[in-house]
């Protein structure tokens, strides 16, 4: 119980600084990246406490943690891909057809979609409720349950929207997503797919893809679990810098990619050569390989991007989904 007030009065704390920012007119561009960022880290450092008790009380459930926390990466990884692709199309499509948008109205129906597709609000609430109520095995099912099916009910319905519209992506927009990939290899063929209706979904099934290779690697190693959850969070925190950068106007560079091991390409020959290798429950050796990875790619990417973000402007950070 008193976990879930606390996650409860973490959200209240956390909707009250942008308030006050917005109060005081008080800004700054690390402060804009911390908000943001501890956002993603105050939820999976939730699922790591909530695996590392139930471990203590003799049940196993680092897997539920890491699906839970790779599923919700990937359903904020759609949204902000299939915003970045409609960006510069929906002001596009408003100047061809001036007044006809509104405001949805706050009927009980919309209210009822708020619920349905589980944004930050009322996932912290959920949680909450049941860290106090329930096990951690029925919170990582009731979020990985939840969660797969606002995501299939939401991206059906951007799937359908993209496919009836008439506005390619903007050569802005194609940038975007291609910085979003996170790839090295093959720029030209791979900005033209992503110029197609449905290239939006590029970027987040690249993720998808690296995220449950990784968890598939770890699974087939005693004890693995812990590690591949410390190697998603390096790089998941990396794929949100990316959004963030991307929203701030400042992609991040193509070096960093290269010296991420070669970006997504790169980590799943990693992965994939590491589950060769390593595969079997009787090759330890895996932990150790995991953990040193993951210590460089923490290392390289939160250094480059405390050294992007201290320096000084006001980036405007997607709001969260």
């Amino acid at each position: 119980m008193p976990a879930g007030v606390l996650l409860i009065f973490s959200f209240v704390l956390d909707c009250t600084d942008g308030q006050l920012a917005r109060y005081s007119l008080r800004f700054s561009r690390i402060g804009s990246w911390l908000d943001a960022t501890f956002d993603r880290a105050k939820e999976y450092a939730v699922y790591a406490g909530l695996a590392l008790g139930s471990v203590r009380h003799g049940d196993d459930v680092w897997l539920l943690a890491a699906v839970a926390m790779a599923l919700q990466t990937v359903r904020h990884h759609i949204d902000f891909a299939f915003h970045e692709a409609k960006r510069g199309a929906a002001a596009d499509e408003a100047k061809a057809a001036p007044g006809t948008a509104a405001a949805p109205a706050k009927s009980p129906g919309y209210w009822a979609r708020k619920v349905v597709i589980l944004p930050i609000g009322e996932r912290w609430a959920l949680i909450a409720v049941l860290t106090a109520l329930a096990d951690p095995r029925t919170t990582f099912t009731v979020l990985i349950v939840w969660g797969a099916l606002a995501a299939a009910y939401t991206t059906a319905g951007r799937v359908l929207r993209a496919q009836r519209s008439t506005t390619p992506p903007t050569d802005e927009a194609i940038a975007a997503l291609f910085s979003m990939s996170d790839i090295f290899a093959a720029p030209i063929a791979e900005r033209r797919r992503l110029g197609t209706k449905l290239g939006w979904l590029i970027p987040p099934s690249y993720h998808a893809f690296e995220y449950a290779l990784a968890i598939a690697v770890a699974s087939q190693v005693h004890n693995a679990l812990p590690a591949v959850f410390a190697y998603l969070t390096a790089v998941i925190y990396h794929h949100y810098d990316i959004v963030y950068r991307i929203r701030a106007g400042s992609p991040a560079p193509r070096w960093l990619t290269l010296a991420g091991c070669f970006g997504f390409e790169g980590r799943v020959v990693v992965l994939a050569v590491s589950g060769l290798i390593f595969g079997g429950s009787a090759h330890r050796a895996l932990i150790p390989a995991l953990l040193i990875l993951t210590a460089y790619l923490w290392a390289l990417f939160l250094g480059e991007s405390v050294r992007f973000w201290s320096r000084p402007a006001a980036p405007a950070l997607p709001a969260d989904a």
